[in-house]
């Protein structure tokens, strides 16, 4: 792990961007529980067959990819090819280089406007199944814990984490909503390079938000974690210290299906 975090901490954000981040965590929030209430709400419980398409099972546990998505994501790529062909005939580019890059930075506040809606290349996936547990034992184990705790957890869990930094805290838990909370992170992952050792360790900016909230469908407890990565002002990439900036948006669902089970997605 590297010895102190590159970046300053915690990191200062203005009133806009701290609103910025909170509305985008509980449009993400609400966004992924009206998906899940849909599939709950169908006859077999499982995400539509016509949509979502299964491409990895393990134990309990399957996931699905976005078939719409991915249409999506070919069009726009289509689209954007299209576009810069355009732009080039038209020499544009020309003129975007005059302008310079410092005049267009300074154009932007310090949340890139970008991270306003999922990275573009990114398919959309989700999982389903079952863990053996109850809702509550499963969001403590979520819920943001303190930089030390996390670094040593890391040690020995085997989860790839080589280095961690909680950036800047939003929200805090209160003994009433013990598992509430939003947090800007900096994460460092090696999973990548155990299946390529020539890859570059990952780092990821991240906003996570964790809690409770109560179905307006069903009535019933349902958890939630959600990653969102972020381009933030003050927290550059770092390819002197030979890491990859990476992209992460991983929406988690979770309820107590009964005793002794939750259901996940």
């Amino acid at each position: 792990m590297l010895s102190t975090c590159p970046f300053e901490t915690p990191l200062s954000l203005s009133d806009r961007d701290r609103q910025s981040m909170r509305t985008l965590a509980q449009r993400c929030v609400n966004e992924t529980l009206t998906d899940y209430e849909h599939v709950l709400a169908s006859k077999s419980g499982l995400p539509s067959s016509t949509r979502w398409k299964p491409v990895k099972r393990k134990e309990n546990i399957v996931v699905y990819q976005d078939l719409l998505a991915l249409e999506e994501i070919k069009r726009r790529k289509r689209k954007a090819r299209s576009l810069g062909d355009a732009i080039e005939s038209s020499h544009v580019t020309e003129m975007a280089s005059s302008i310079g890059p410092a005049v267009l930075r300074a154009s932007t506040n310090t949340l890139n406007r970008a991270t306003d809606t999922e990275p573009k290349e990114m398919p959309k996936m989700i999982w389903m199944g079952t863990v053996e547990c109850e809702l509550d034992d499963l969001m403590y184990g979520l819920v943001s814990q303190s930089d030390e705790v996390t670094r040593i957890k890391a040690s020995y869990s085997g989860n790839n984490i080589q280095d961690f930094a909680t950036l800047a805290t939003l929200e805090t838990s209160t003994p009433s909503d013990p598992f509430y909370g939003l947090q800007l992170k900096w994460e460092v992952n090696s999973a990548l390079t155990k299946a390529k050792p020539v890859w570059r360790c990952r780092d990821f900016v991240y906003l996570e938000a964790t809690g409770v909230t109560t179905s307006c469908v069903t009535g019933q407890r349902i958890g939630y974690q959600v990653l969102h990565s972020l381009d933030v002002r003050g927290v550059p990439e770092l390819p002197g210290r030979k890491l990859t900036r990476g992209k992460v948006t991983i929406y988690q669902l979770f309820r107590q299906k009964s005793k002794g089970t939750v259901e996940g997605g």
